[in-house]
């Protein structure tokens, strides 16, 4: 049966990842796309920029959750395996990064990596994510704070007594993130990156 179990909560975790809080809420709440604004992003940083700190929190939330819930499924499906938690945690993290109901064009992971991270440690995530923040509270960019934690998160598992597969989406979860931030470190080391409290305007055209 987990033959059959473990692709049905994979399938299961891509499409809950698919729904993008940035885009429901811009599109819904605030009748303007956030794809329009800023960097294009439909992630909680450029809904920041956008529309302001309630709304970013609502999207970070979301996002959190879609990983979360998406690390629970194994366990629901009766799947006591950290190789299932490592599928599911890619095929989520997958939906929000290329989520088929966007046309494969989506946020960049973070906040749906902090989620599914703190599933299986959570003690670990919430250090982390206190550290990005005071990492962006002094660079100012979240990009910087964000691929830091991320960075460091995957260092420190891989020293722990973590499972292998734990480790390997660690390791792979970060690659993901430096992939989808490619642009942001063009623009940090062209100096053009914009600033978490840098308003973003409504593109032209």
């Amino acid at each position: 049966m987990a033959i059959i179990k473990l692709p049905l909560a994979c399938i299961l975790s891509y499409f809950i990842g698919c729904f993008n809080a940035a885009h429901f809420i811009s599109t819904r709440i605030m009748h303007s796309d956030i794809r329009q604004y800023g960097s294009g992003n439909p992630g909680s940083a450029n809904v920041l920029r956008a529309f302001g700190a309630k709304a970013a929190i609502a999207v970070f939330l979301i996002d959190a959750l879609k990983g979360y819930i998406s690390m629970q499924l194994p366990l629901l499906f009766g799947i006591k395996s950290d190789v299932a938690w490592l599928f599911c945690g890619l095929a989520v993290i997958s939906g929000h990064n290329w989520p088929v109901t966007l046309k494969f064009k989506g946020g960049k992971g973070v906040a749906t990596t902090i989620g599914a991270s703190f599933a299986f440690a959570p003690l670990l995530t919430f250090i982390i994510l206190i550290i990005s923040l005071i990492v962006v509270a002094i660079t100012k960019y979240v990009s910087v704070g964000a691929l830091f934690g991320i960075g460091i998160a995957s260092v420190i598992l891989l020293f722990t007594n973590a499972s292998a597969p734990i480790k390997a989406l660690a390791c792979i979860n970060f690659a993901l993130s430096l992939f989808q931030h490619r642009g942001n470190i063009q623009r940090l080391m062209s100096g053009t990156e914009s600033k978490f409290n840098q308003k973003s305007g409504k593109n032209a055209g």
